[in-house]
């Protein structure tokens, strides 16, 4: 048996050699090489074609030349018709045939050209006397023109029996492939042949040109044909939903791979959904090939990409997500993908006209960290490797650490880890806190969340180092990094600094916080509020990640830190905090509200009155806050910010600030001078009290130095036991004080009539250019 085998082969290997070629020259045909059959029905043209004659009658008239090559070989030849082909005006090449006469019995293979409609196929049939059998029906193929068909074609066989055609229609640039299956009944031949099936009106409006027949030095044995185990096809590309239109086609499809180094015949395969299966009657994936599957009637749409089967019916796919399952013909399970919109990460591209990709070098990792929208300028990459196969990859590294609670610590990643590098074992911190459980958050696992036995100490530094995390494709890093369980917020620890509700043509509100405490603050703990046209308090979070305020810091709260930057000098960039909501301020007043849980931290009632009253238009003037010491509500502790600075100060120390420092007189001036010019220097004069007495009253008097009271400062004001009240420079009408040297009379006397009087020295002073 092993001797005829051999012998069989060298037999087959011996004939290969033989070939045939024929451009047909005016000169040549009939003969070089000889064609036999109704020869004189045929002639070449003045384009040196082979054409067919005109004729009265409706006729069948064919020619066949003597060929041996039938495995290991490739035919190529064109084809032309100059009229819509049907049923009665066809073309059949035969390719394989025991016999010359193809009008007779035979056994053989052929192609198939021509049918009504406005597309046509290249169906391969196998004859077998006078029985013919279709063994696969060819892809459709719309034409340009209605009334011209023509095509390049390209058949190869493998000795393994395994057929594929591949065409060029009109203008096409690159082949495309029609089909393909599996057929070793006849594995010799003695002739190749043509016959042309026509009514007289048709007659002469066949074209053949460029034929050959050669030995195929490419096709090789292949790896035999087998079932497939799991793994061996896979999905690597979806399209759901093609809405929107990028480049792609407006129909679905799906693309399968495979990673095997065989060739897999898919007939008796199924692939399914969860509402429809499709069973393969045919089809064949190479090694290392994509193959596109879609809707029978969209074959066309896609041919161009690449080898594309059509089917019907077709599990469509829902947009939302979808289980699709291949299995082979015994039913195992190859590959299966659930799929998800969430999967494009994109909320543009998951609207439509984008195909989810699977980066096909990711070895590890769930699904959905393999899969995302195409990166591809098209939309997708039918037929060829996917965009995102080819992104350069991200660096595992940690983005961010929260501390949400005493007991949950939350890590986030640049890019998805593999779930199963994630040990309690490989988490330590320090000072030792010992792990209760840690949980990856799907489907990206891009977040940590680690949940400790005990509870942080409040304000504790510590220090955690997680060794050992793999991405997706299999890197190693370990990391190390400190954080700090930040103390809770209690009222006058953060302190509204500076506000600015009627901003500038096309600019935005902002409010600035100071850390007026002595503790390390988490601004993720905080909300800034407002009040809403119906008097509503609202609030929003100011950040959801755990972003640290030291003692001394400033933050500026607002929706477009960039305009503020344009529009004013900042000294500290970074101080900055962009916050997707922000409280409406009103240009004429409202109340700006901090709250931690359910705690008031620090409230502010402002007005445009407060501004300094020799600003004509306080649009795109901030309000700053003079003392941190004294309530944020007390009388004059607000005041227009300097002109010298630009009219805000955001990010940084407040033009109008005065430091605190400890107050031993009962009654005290910040200054021995005030400037009322609003250029940040002595604009304000503070009058700071300081008594050991409840209950007392003031009445506070201005004098020019000709004796004349200009301003009545404060009038049967009761005081508490310390604070300050404000002297803006401006009389009674609101007009600026002479400059020179004032007094102040100030007179404090309490429930049983006692009164002590004070008498304070000021200077009024001019700037002079």
């Amino acid at each position: 048996m092993k001797n005829i085998f051999i012998i069989l082969l060298t037999f087959l290997y011996v004939n290969s050699y033989s070939q045939v070629k024929d451009s047909f020259k005016t000169s040549n045909y009939p003969s070089n090489p000889q064609w036999n059959g109704d020869i004189t029905e045929w002639f070449v043209n003045a384009n040196e074609q082979l054409q067919t004659k005109k004729s009265t009658t409706n006729k069948q008239v064919y020619i066949s030349t003597a060929n041996s090559l039938s495995v290991n070989t490739r035919w190529s030849f064109y084809v032309q018709m100059d009229f819509d082909p049907s049923t009665s005006n066809q073309l059949r090449v035969y390719l394989v045939s025991d016999q010359p006469d193809l009008n007779q019995a035979l056994n053989g293979y052929f192609i198939q050209i021509g049918k009504s409609g406005s597309s046509d196929s290249f169906d391969l049939y196998k004859q077998v006397g006078t029985k013919l059998t279709k063994l696969f029906d060819g892809i459709p193929r719309p034409r340009t023109k209605a009334s011209q068909f023509k095509a390049s074609i390209e058949v190869s066989r493998s000795i393994t029996g395994l057929w594929e055609i591949k065409s060029k229609i009109d203008n096409e640039t690159q082949f495309v492939t029609d089909g393909s299956i599996t057929d070793n009944t006849y594995q010799t031949t003695s002739f190749f042949g043509i016959l042309a099936k026509y009514t007289a009106s048709r007659s002469n409006q066949f074209y053949f040109d460029e034929l050959t027949i050669e030995r195929h030095e490419a096709i090789k044995p292949l790896p035999p044909v087998y079932a497939g185990k799991p793994g061996d096809v896979i999905f690597t590309e979806l399209f759901p939903n093609p809405s929107h239109q990028i480049d792609l086609p407006t129909s679905e499809f799906v693309e399968l791979y495979n990673t095997s180094d065989s060739v897999i015949n898919l007939k008796g395969w199924k692939y399914a959904d969860v509402t429809t299966i499709y069973t393969f009657n045919e089809g064949v994936i190479n090694p290392k090939e994509y193959l596109i599957l879609c809707s029978k009637n969209d074959t066309s749409n896609y041919l161009h990409y690449g080898k594309t089967l059509g089917l019907s019916p077709w599990p469509s796919l829902n947009n939302s997500g979808d289980l699709l399952t291949l299995k082979n013909a015994e039913g195992a399970v190859i590959n299966q993908v659930n799929y998800s919109d969430a999967w494009y990460r994109d909320t543009h591209k998951k609207s439509g006209g984008y195909s989810l990709e699977l980066m096909e070098d990711m070895l590890l990792c769930n699904p959905a960290q393999r899969w995302t929208a195409s990166v591809a300028a098209e939309g997708g990459t039918p037929g060829k490797r996917n965009s995102v196969s080819d992104l350069t990859l991200t660096n595992l590294a940690i983005t961010s650490l929260n501390v949400i609670d005493s007991l949950t610590l939350t890590v986030n990643f640049s890019t998805g880890i593999d779930s199963s590098s994630v040990l309690t074992e490989n988490i330590q911190l320090q000072p030792l806190a010992k792990i209760k459980n840690i949980q990856l958050i799907n489907p990206f696992n891009e977040q940590l969340i680690i949940h400790l036995e005990k509870p942080l100490t409040e304000g504790s530094q510590y220090g955690i180092l997680i060794n050992e995390l793999k991405d997706c494709f299999g890197n190693k890093r370990s990391f190390s990094s400190n954080f700090l369980l930040p103390n809770k917020i209690k009222p006058g620890d953060i302190l509204i600094n500076e506000i600015l509700f009627n901003p500038k043509p096309n600019g935005v509100d902002f409010v600035e916080i100071i850390n007026n405490s002595m503790k390390v603050i988490d601004l993720k703990e905080l909300m800034i509020g407002g009040r809403n046209s119906k008097d509503s308090l609202l609030f929003y979070p100011i950040t959801l990640n755990t972003t640290l305020m030291h003692p001394g810091d400033i933050t500026v709260i607002c929706a477009n830190p960039n305009v503020v930057k344009e529009q004013y000098y900042c000294k500290n960039p970074e101080a900055f905090i962009k916050v997707k909501t922000i409280p409406a301020y009103n240009n004429n007043a409202g109340t700006v509200l901090l709250k931690s849980r359910t705690e008031i931290i620090d409230r502010f009632d402002y007005s445009e009155k407060m501004h300094f009253a020799l600003i004509n238009d306080p649009k795109g003037v901030s309000l700053e806050r003079v003392s941190l010491s004294r309530a944020t509500n007390a009388p004059g502790n607000f005041h227009s910010a300097s002109s010298t600075v630009g009219y805000a100060t955001p990010g940084y120390q407040n033009s109008q600030a005065q430091h605190d420092d400890t107050i031993n007189d009962e009654i005290s001036l910040s200054s021995s001078i005030i400037s009322p010019d609003n250029d940040g220097q002595d604009d304000i004069l503070s009058i700071n009290y300081h008594f050991r007495e409840n209950g007392l009253v003031v009445n506070i008097f201005v004098y020019d130095r000709n004796g004349q009271m200009i301003k009545r400062l404060a009038n049967n004001l009761l005081l508490g036991t310390e604070g300050s009240i404000v002297w803006d420079g401006l009389t009674d009408s609101l007009q600026p004080a002479f400059i020179g040297p004032h007094l102040l009379l100030i007179e404090i006397f309490n429930a049983t009539g006692t009164i002590r009087r004070y008498k304070k020295s000021v200077v009024v002073a001019q700037k002079f250019n």
